[in-house]
């Protein structure tokens, strides 16, 4: 669920960077009317499925970018959960959630963001020299390219 829910968001994001909304005001809305999403229109697929793909409010369709991205990454971080240890889980997590938002903002704008680009690149280059040491040796031994 928690893949689902980080795609969810990503997806969010990379909606209102393209289209130069606030990431907190105002809250999520349906693209057509602009009518404020109940809370439990927010649940990442549950959502789209009770709404049966369509706005409740309007009646427009929703577009299918978002439950196609929540399914494909909610099963990758199941995958990904069983395969690894939970701190290799978890950087790998991180990797690909921060991967997953600079793609879905080039997805709605053709950019990216500078900052977060940067940023996130800074950070997954330091992990290495600022890990504990048996988060080094469990990357090691389950992704030895890293550290080539």
């Amino acid at each position: 669920m928690s893949g689902a829910a980080v795609s969810s968001f990503c997806v969010c994001c990379g909606w209102r960077f393209a289209n130069s909304y606030s990431l907190l005001v105002p809250r999520s809305f349906c693209e057509s009317c602009h009518k404020q999403l109940n809370c439990y229109q927010l649940i990442p697929l549950i959502g789209f499925l009770i709404q049966k793909g369509r706005c409740f409010f309007c009646g427009v369709q929703i577009s299918f970018v978002s439950p196609i991205v929540e399914t494909l990454f909610g099963f990758y971080a199941i995958i990904i959960f069983f395969q690894s240890s939970p701190l290799t889980f978890l950087f790998i997590f991180l990797v690909s959630s921060w991967s997953l938002l600079l793609s879905m903002q080039d997805f709605y704008s053709h950019t990216v963001s500078g900052r977060l680009l940067l940023g996130g690149s800074f950070f997954f280059l330091i992990f290495p020299i600022w890990s504990p040491p048996f988060v080094k040796t469990d990357l090691a031994k389950e992704w030895p390219f890293f550290y080539l």
